[in-house]
């Protein structure tokens, strides 16, 4: 006896906001600090500057990258209006000047990352960094690196547990069979699949048949009858 098992999975991979509890002044982070993402999905990133009452008026930092995991596609910037990214393959260029600005929480841009592999883990690290005064001298800061994920995914795996009887079946008699069916995933099934059965004796199929059963929580059994 032999299954087939024929189902849609769906991926849902949620991206954690995680933001820095305690900020030195003048720092710069990601918000979320740690981020998650999925293969060939994009999730959107804030570039994040804690001020102190210091007067900035410019920045410029580069963030590397894991390239087989990770690419930052696009910055779209937030204060002090339009600037230009630079791509270097495994890191990105992001700077603009702007009107003198003081203390405060800032949004400087808006990353967007693109997931490259089925799953891993990319640094997303701080480089080259400044901070400027507007005078062209520089202001002393600090930097929170982050992270960018792709996680296993999450799916269904479903397996037979149970086939009674599993062995004897009598000639000229009706032969009733059981099959049992396990999620042992890490999902759940909310919709119906198929599950294809046939008793065969050497090579020759004696009967076969198709059973349906509908949804299949995490590790929940059930079983159908022919």
């Amino acid at each position: 006896m032999k299954y087939n098992i024929l189902l849609g999975t769906l991926v849902v991979l949620v991206a954690m906001a995680s933001v820095p509890s305690a900020l030195a002044a003048n720092t710069f982070y990601l918000d979320p600090q740690d981020s998650t993402g999925s293969p060939g999905g994009s999730t959107t990133v804030n570039l994040m500057l804690e001020a102190d009452t210091t007067t900035f008026a410019g920045y410029s930092l580069d963030i590397y990258f894991d390239n087989s995991i990770v690419n930052i596609s696009d910055a779209s910037y937030v204060l002090w209006g339009s600037g230009v990214m630079y791509h270097g393959g495994n890191y990105v260029t992001i700077g603009i000047n702007g009107a003198g600005t003081g203390a405060g929480t800032y949004t400087l841009a808006t990353l967007t990352l693109d997931g490259q592999s089925t799953t891993g883990i990319s640094n997303l690290n701080f480089s080259n960094t400044l901070l400027g005064d507007g005078e062209g001298e520089p202001i002393t800061h600090s930097i929170i690196n982050g992270t960018y994920t792709i996680p296993a995914a999450i799916e269904p795996d479903l397996v037979v547990t149970k086939i009674e009887p599993s062995k004897t079946i009598f000639a000229d008699a009706t032969n009733v069979f059981t099959v049992t069916m396990k999620n042992q995933g890490t999902a759940d099934v909310t919709s119906s699949f198929d599950v294809a059965w046939e008793v065969k004796a050497a090579t020759s199929t004696l009967i076969s048949g198709t059973e349906t059963i509908t949804g299949l929580n995490i590790g929940e059994e059930k079983s159908f009858g022919f």
